[in-house]
């Protein structure tokens, strides 16, 4: 978060800095979330997502900051991107005392067990993994637990695997 002083009245001009980098993803513009178009209608919010990144729109597209437009009161820009990989991020849990948490990135199109082997080498000594599980302890598969297939290509459009905290199961 940056701020940047404008005199009232005055166009901020290009006083703010070049588009801050962010893994994963290509830079589309300065936005303000409570900007108008042409007839008035607020279209922005409906376009960036919670995770600040353009949503493709039906009816139109977002309208971009006007750097000569003059600024009247406190502005607040984002700077909005669009996703080049869709990715989620899992919690790995080794579910044992003294093992720390990993976060891996999940890509879509990818094989998912790739992914985690390529992110982790998680482990345990005298002990074999016979798999990840949305549970810590049980293996019953129902509506609420279910094991993670690592050999399922990732996809968003499903959506697969689910976000949350997956748990070592050893043998």
């Amino acid at each position: 978060t940056k701020s940047y002083f404008a005199q009232k009245g005055w166009p901020l001009a290009e006083t703010v800095d070049e588009a801050p980098a962010r893994a994963h993803a290509t830079f589309k513009g300065w936005y303000n979330p409570a900007a108008n178009d042409d007839k008035g209608i607020n279209r922005n919010s409906a376009y960036i997502s919670s995770y600040l990144t353009y949503v493709e729109g039906k009816e139109a597209d977002p309208v971009p900051f006007d750097f000569g437009s003059k600024i009247f009161a406190d502005t607040d820009l984002y700077a909005v991107y669009t996703a080049d990989a869709k990715y989620r991020e899992l919690t790995l849990d080794p579910n044992y005392d003294g093992a720390d948490k990993v976060v891996v990135k999940i890509y879509d199109g990818q094989n998912v067990g790739d992914q985690i082997a390529a992110q982790t080498s998680i482990s345990r000594d005298g002990y074999t993994l016979s798999g990840w599980w949305t549970d810590p302890v049980s293996e019953k598969i129902g509506s609420d637990v279910y094991k993670l297939d690592l050999d399922r290509a990732a996809d968003s459009s499903v959506p697969f695997p689910a976000y949350g905290t997956y748990y070592a199961h050893w043998t």
